[in-house]
């Protein structure tokens, strides 16, 4: 399944690590199954960095568009949402109110799922 970042050339390293992220992880059945599940965008605020996900059947698209509609929003700082990536202190993050997630619990659960990528701590 194909990762595109629209606008690559000005893209901000918070598009560029989830797009390096989902290349790897989209290698296996099982995270491209979290990824069709999604189906439809997803935006991501690390601090003043933006990035939206656009879930479909045939590949991921990563934008600094901003929708009126997205499935789920996840917004901290960048340090949170990689401790989150790799599975660290996610609960303790959104808790703490460093880390804000909104939208679908099913897609967020599958969000969470595709963009884990370490044990948990």
């Amino acid at each position: 399944m194909p990762v595109i970042v629209e606008d690559s050339e000005r893209a901000n390293i918070l598009e560029l690590m989830l797009a390096s992220l989902l290349r790897r992880k989209l290698a296996s059945r099982g995270a491209r199954a979290h990824a069709r599940a999604i189906a439809g965008p997803v935006e991501i605020r690390a601090g003043e960095m933006q990035a939206t996900l656009t879930f479909s059947a045939d590949d991921v698209s990563i934008s600094r568009h901003h929708g009126e509609y997205a499935e789920a929003r996840v917004r901290g700082s960048l340090a949170a949402i990689v401790d989150a990536a790799l599975g660290w202190r996610s609960l303790s993050h959104v808790l703490h109110g460093r880390l804000h997630v909104e939208g679908s619990p099913r897609v967020l659960w599958h969000l969470l799922a595709l963009l884990r990528t370490g044990d948990s701590r």
